[in-house]
């Protein structure tokens, strides 16, 4: 059921409510439903194998899923097959000795849009995963009209194709009996395979029993279903004895072409499930197969009998766990969370302890919600009891280091503390030395052991065994140069590199030499290097490599030279992008591959524009190193509008392609510690733009990934490296200042210079740099100064600068513009609004149709409807210009944040100047000033009312956006925007209309011109959410379709003066705060078990926005409507009317109303 078919209906025992959609799962003998496996939010097509395995289909998104759980779950939330099309109106499996083997079990796709036909796929069973891979197709029309819904393997083993052939129409906006709809062109096409002679169609009905059963030898799935369907019908006791009688005669082992005794057996098995009745033994000899997938769906109904209290599934389920088949034991993991019980955990102690993928890890993270085995396993050790093999398996792969230690100290224990993280030094020695000790009698050389197999068998410890070395006495090390040596030309991680090098550099003076000369080859090894000098906390041993790191700053040597290191930065931008336009069809690197990219630089972290990109239609590949801190398993997620790829070290782990409005999609990977290539590719097709890519695993929560967490994929500025690591280094203060003064005029390191030379003690910096030399660093300091953004401005080292500046000032008597431009910046850093007026105006914001109900609570506005004001420079730029704006409001195009805005067909922003005092508009424009990311200085309310004096003749015009760019423009430098032809209208206050002002005779609407009222209908913005006449959006309710007692002017002009009196709840603003901090705003077009699907984006009323509900922090519903007050102020009273009329009449020229 989807999302628009709601059903309710009484079972026996209850009244079932099929509010979610997906599949619903009912039950022929009890009558009884239950919700099975949800997907939507239209779904299109459920089929199953040959073995009983399960796929669902959406049509809307045109996305399906391996349906591996039912129970309402879908762990994962995997496709099983890549998505080219959509919509997808049915789906099929090929099951016909008519076709030729390759055709066999092939999923078919019924598509309707762009590609018109049936798409085909070969099945592929990978592990305990299903998917299905693209291969020929089956049919394609050329007729624009070809719309195939439906798809069937007839009795003669054709296929068979129901064609609706009528042009598509919205179903949301067009009546069902619209007569564009009909059942006059429908039509059926036969496809059959050339030179195959038609199978020869089998009658079941009324047949003796045994020739039924004979029937269980077919090939085709149709055949063996039809006739489990017609014993399905007959007396339980009869049938379950013949049938019992056939299955004793066949042979697990007998599989031929013409007789699959193996499938038979199944077929016997599922038609005592179908009786309900439980037959143990006959699971037991269906098991006895060598094909995976029957033993497979044999222990699928063992766990279904569960409920029957069935005696000896303890021994089948524990063969079922030790299966080389992933498919088996997962379903071995689901059989077992029916049983419960030890028996139970013992299953899922097994599998977990065996080889596993994502499905299977899925499949039991489901199981351990079902069942604590977690804690079983801490009480049975915190009570010593004794462990089974699995049991003690399991505790050692998974159980935490404090359970651990209550175990006896076995070699198997020591073994699994050296793999666990989070283990105390003390400990993890210990574990070290009974575990190495036939490494070597030095402690170096345990620990390069132990880092070594660490790294080989991903324990979770690595990057802890790596740290370990830090821990080492410089005695220790002293002669231990060669293995350390051995550790940083083995090892795959630069994290063990580093802790390498540091310890290496330790070692004393010689092996300090030897490890320089072999870091200073490669701009990998030297990067590691310098990370590795950084670390170490004692560097008064050091002296030689100070002098060997300090010339680095300026110059590299000649073979490690690259363009690189003259970039200009500020901390050495991690990812590097290449951008393309326009944006191709997909976003997969072997597309981009063979496109040329019109930019190529560097951003800080993935992001969803680049610099000097467009914000539309294009496409982006974004590269960097990733520093996995410990060896596991990792989740990535991209949660994009539109399409977009993760790959990891060059392997496909994330694929949310295609045309999407925000979706999230994850994958998995295993990661060894240390550096990993990751790249992210992104599309935008127009409409709403939208990139976060995230990750969790082992100590780490899902977040976005952080950009200490990425490196360039070059080593980045190595000569930026060089003095981060010279600018940490205790003392050598004159050399530094000197150094670091040199380098404020060098392009590519100017920024950190400075920073750097703002660290030192000022007194000293103004000491040693004097006369010319301090007043070019003076100005140095005001030029950087006067580029921070007001975020900037209140960082530490913004004041330092400052500081440094004021002290050079004061040392030798300058420029007295510098001086004043110095008090002017350091009189520019916000200061903390007081928490009264940040009270006030956080009350004045939220009043309804003020800020909030158009720019939302949170600041982020909506898409392509009302600009964000956090990070807007409307908001935290010129202080009279957002005074004006508030006002007197503003009407034409602006551009926010790179996407733009414009009234007409918006509605222009209201002006306050009627309806706020001074101290009001203060306390509101600071409040949006100094909330979310934003910060700049208060405003108070003298600044108001000197602005509110500069009466524009009184009459409250509307500014137009470039007049008030004019006066006052934009801070970063940005240029008015074109406003395009205009009708000449300019918003002008009329009056705030009430309900009161309008009598009967009024409302009473004849006579009134539809051409005027048309036109207000799109002057004020209507139009953007609304249909009427058969044009407008589809953000809002249709206006057409309003209910009788809505349709009245009366009725009319009330919802219009107060939209929020009667909210429609399907029009109710929902409002989330994210883990992630991010806050998303939309009306719930879905809601399925895990998720809630949200329209947000007026211009793309069906790109939904996917929110997973792990991650909702905080859930409000607005009380507001999202349509403003006040859309009446600007309009006379005939204008009014004329508008009333125009929406009452339906948008129809012809209506009532419009006659005298």
């Amino acid at each position: 059921r989807g999302i628009f078919n709601v059903a309710a209906f009484e079972t026996p025992t209850k009244t079932y409510r099929s509010g979610l959609s997906g599949v619903h799962r009912f039950n022929p003998r009890t009558f009884e439903t239950e919700f099975h496996y949800p997907i939507g939010p239209n779904p299109h097509g459920d089929v199953f194998d040959r073995w009983g395995f399960q796929f669902a289909n959406d049509g809307t998104s045109g996305t399906g899923g391996y349906v591996s759980i039912g129970k309402g779950q879908r762990p994962g939330n995997r496709q099983w097959f890549k998505k080219e099309w959509r919509p997808v109106a049915a789906t099929g499996i090929l099951s016909s000795e008519h076709f030729p083997d390759r055709f066999q079990n092939n999923f078919l796709i019924c598509n309707t849009i762009g590609f018109l036909g049936v798409l085909r796929y070969e099945v592929k069973y990978d592990g305990a995963q299903i998917i299905a891979e693209r291969t020929e197709d089956l049919i394609q029309s050329s007729d624009p009209n070809f719309r195939p819904s439906d798809i069937e393997v007839g009795g003669d083993g054709a296929i068979y194709i129901s064609d609706w052939h009528n042009t598509l129409i919205g179903h949301m906006q067009h009546n069902m009996r619209d007569p564009n709809r009909d059942h006059l062109h429908g039509r059926i096409y036969r496809v059959t395979a050339v030179g195959s002679a038609p199978a020869r169609p089998v009658k079941m009905v009324d047949q003796p029993v045994e020739e039924v059963l004979s029937h269980f030898f077919s090939k085709t799935n149709s055949v063996r279903y039809r006739a489990r369907l017609e014993l399905s019908g007959r007396d339980s006791g009869e049938t379950i004895e013949a049938v019992t009688r056939f299955a004793a005669g066949l042979n697990p082992a007998r599989v031929e072409s013409d007789r699959d005794e193996a499938q038979a057996l199944l077929e016997c098995l599922w038609v005592h499930e179908e009786h309900r009745v439980p037959n143990v033994p006959l699971v037991k000899k269906t098991y006895q197969v060598a094909e995976p997938r029957v033993r497979a769906a044999a222990i699928r109904t063992l766990g279904h009998w569960a409920e029957h209290n069935v005696p000896e599934w303890e021994p089948i389920l524990a063969m079922a766990a030790q299966d080389q088949s992933p498919l088996v034991r997962a379903e071995a993991v689901k059989a077992a969370v029916n049983f419960a019980g030890l028996a139970a955990t013992e299953v899922i102690f097994e599998v977990a302890t065996r080889d596993t993928d994502d499905e299977l890890n899925d499949v039991l993270e489901f199981a351990r919600n079902q069942i604590d085995v977690d804690k079983m396993i801490a009480e049975s050790i915190a009570a010593q009891r004794p462990l089974s093999p699995a049991a003690k398996r399991y505790a050692l792969s998974n159980a935490d280091a404090e359970l651990l230690l209550k175990m006896e100290r076995s070699p198997e224990v020591f073994q699994a503390l050296v793999a666990r993280a989070n283990i105390e030094p003390e400990i993890r020695w210990q574990a070290i030395d009974h575990v190495f000790q036939g490494a070597g009698q030095q402690r170096v050389q345990r620990i390069l052991a132990a880092i070594q197999t660490a790294e080989r068998s991903h324990f979770d410890s690595f990057n802890e065994l790596a740290s370990l070395l830090s821990t080492l006495d410089t005695s220790e090390l002293e002669n231990a140069g060669s293995v350390l040596k051995q550790l940083v030309e083995s090892t795959q991680s630069a994290d063990a590199r580093q802790a390498a090098y540091a310890a290496w550099f330790r070692a004393g003076q010689s092996q300090a030499a030897q490890a320089w000369a072999h870091a200073i080859t490669s701009r990998v090894l030297l990067n590691d290097a310098l990370v590795g000098i950084e670390s170490i906390g004692d560097k008064n041993s050091l002296a030689s490599v100070f002098d060997r790191v300090r010339p680095l700053m300026f110059e590299l040597p000649q073979h490690l030279q690259t363009t690189q290191d003259q970039a200009e930065s500020a901390g050495g931008p991690a990812v590097s992008f290449e951008y393309y336009e326009p944006n191709p069809r997909n976003v997969a690197v072997e597309t981009l591959d063979k496109i040329k990219p019109q930019l190529i630089g560097s951003i800080d972290n993935f992001n969803v524009y680049v610099p000097k990109g467009r914000h539309d239609e294009f496409a982006t590949r974004q590269t960097a190193y990733l520093l996995v801190p410990e060896g596991g398993r990792y989740s990535f997620y991209t949660n994009s509008d539109d399409g977009s790829r993760l790959y990891i070290d060059g392997r496909l782990v994330v694929d949310n392609d295609g045309d999407h409005g925000m979706v999230e999609k994850s994958g998995r990977i295993r990661l060894d510690a240390g550096q990993h290539k990751i790249v992210v590719t992104y599309c935008d097709s127009g409409g709403g733009d939208g990139l976060v890519v995230s990750w969790r695993g082992p100590g780490i929560e899902k977040q976005p990934i952080p950009t200490s967490a990425l490196r360039s994929t070059g080593g980045g500025n190595l000569r930026q490296r060089a003095l981060e690591v010279i600018a940490r280094w205790p003392g050598h203060t004159q050399e530094k200042i000197r150094d670091f003064a040199a380098l404020t005029t060098d392009d590519s390191l100017a920024i950190s210079a400075l920073e750097a030379l703002a660290n030192q003690p000022v007194a000293s910096v103004a000491s040693q740099i004097q006369g010319d030399n301090s007043r070019r660093l003076l100005a140095s300091i005001v030029a950087r100064a006067d580029l921070a953004t007001p975020v900037e401005k209140q960082e530490d080292v913004y004041s330092r600068m400052l500081t440094l500046g004021e002290s050079l000032l004061a040392s030798d008597a300058g420029d007295n513009s510098l001086a004043r431009k110095l008090r002017d910046l350091r009189a520019s850093i916000p200061v903390k609004a007081d928490p009264r007026v940040m009270s006030l105006g956080a009350e004045v914001y939220a009043r309804e149709s003020h800020c909030a109900t158009c720019h939302q609570p949170h600041g982020q506005g909506l898409p392509n409807l009302y600009p964000p004001l956090d990070g807007s420079l409307w908001a935290t730029g010129s202080q009279e210009r957002l005074i004006h704006l508030v006002l007197d409001g503003m009407h034409g195009t602006i551009e926010v944040k790179g996407k733009r805005y414009s009234s007409p067909p918006l509605p222009p922003m209201t002006g306050f100047r009627h309806l706020l005092n001074d101290e009001e508009i203060a306390a509101v424009v600071t409040y949006v000033r100094n909330s979310w990311t934003n910060r700049a200085a208060p405003i108070d309310a003298a600044a108001v009312a000197s602005v509110r004096a500069t009466n524009r003749d009184g009459d409250a015009v509307f500014w137009g956006a470039n007049e008030l760019l004019k006066l006052y423009p934009l801070e970063d430098g940005s240029q008015p925007i074109d406003q395009g032809p205009s009708d000449g209208w300019i918003p002008k206050l009329v009056k705030e209309w009430q309900v009161k002002d309008f009598s009967p005779a009024d409302l009473a609407i004849s006579g009134r011109s539809h051409a005027d009222g048309a036109l207000w209908f799109n002057r004020i913005g209507c139009a953007q959410c609304h249909t009427l006449g058969g044009k407008g959006g589809v953000f809002g309710p249709n206006l057409a379709e309003l209910e009788p007692k809505k349709q009245s002017a009366a009725a009319i002009l009330e919802s219009i003066l107060d939209p929020s009196k009667d909210i429609d709840p399907k029009f109710a603003m929902k409002n989330y705060l994210l883990e992630s901090g991010n806050v998303i705003s939309g009306f719930v077009v879905m809601e399925t078990p895990t998720e809630i699907h949200l329209k947000s984006d007026p211009l793309s009323p069906d790109k939904s926005v996917i929110v997973s509900k792990d991650e909702i922090e905080e859930a409000s519903t607005s009380t507001k409507s999202v349509m403003p007050q006040g859309l009446l102020n600007w309009l006379t009273k005939q204008q009014i009317l004329d508008l009333l009329a125009y929406v009452h009449s339906g948008g129809d020229e012809n209506h009532s109303v419009y006659q005298e």
